[in-house]
């Protein structure tokens, strides 16, 4: 009975109103929203704020047919379109021909494209470029260097680069007010057609090549 009575007793405490007790004072929100305001804001600046350029990492891989070695000084002055793919990714599949494509339609601009194949077997890397008529230059990440100097973690991933070899961040490369796939250096996923040209517009025209 004891138990039954303190147990009200403890029942009675917790739903009383705060409001009610005697010589109740309630603290001022004020100070905890206004410092909760800041952390938001903080957090937003960091969250959306455009990634910096950063330097693309120095790289010498050799050609898919072996007979050639491309380095990171063979691509200055040129911007740069950096597709890391594997033959088994189904994603990479459905953006090959765009990607080619593409570098038909800009290749007179003075744009580059290189695909890398990482993850993969030469035969199948050979057969997926002759399946979709890939005809950009593509090279052999082996051992993976490249892709984990840029933190590659995942396929296929699509790095802008200007013709500074700077890396590019997604949220910078065209002020359309839409939301593209990518919201760092790195465009993980099938590209879209829209972003894919928007991008590369954007690296034309900061690179001076588009006057």
């Amino acid at each position: 009975m004891a138990n039954i009575t303190e147990a009200r007793r403890i029942a009675f405490c917790v739903v009383v109103p705060t409001e009610e007790l005697e010589d109740y004072a309630p603290r001022s929100r004020v100070p905890k929203l206004i410092i909760v305001a800041i952390i938001a804001l903080v957090a937003a600046f960091f969250l959306f704020r455009p990634a910096p350029e950063e330097p693309l990492p120095d790289f010498a891989l050799t050609s898919l047919s072996g007979s050639e070695t491309l380095t990171k000084a063979d691509l200055r002055g040129s911007p740069v379109v950096l597709n890391f793919f594997a033959s088994w990714c189904v994603p990479c599949r459905d953006e090959a021909p765009l990607l080619e494509q593409a570098w038909r339609d800009y290749k007179d601009k003075g744009v580059r494209f290189v695909g890398v194949n990482f993850q993969d077997t030469p035969s199948r890397a050979r057969h997926f470029v002759e399946e979709f008529g890939i005809t950009f230059p593509v090279v052999v990440d082996g051992e993976g260097e490249l892709a984990k100097a840029l933190g590659v973690y995942g396929l296929p991933q699509t790095f802008f680069v200007n013709d500074e070899l700077q890396l590019v961040a997604a949220n910078d490369a065209a002020d359309t007010g839409e939301a593209g796939s990518g919201t760092g250096i790195a465009t993980f996923g099938a590209i879209e057609r829209a972003e894919l040209y928007r991008r590369i517009d954007a690296l034309i025209e900061g690179s001076g090549e588009g006057s």
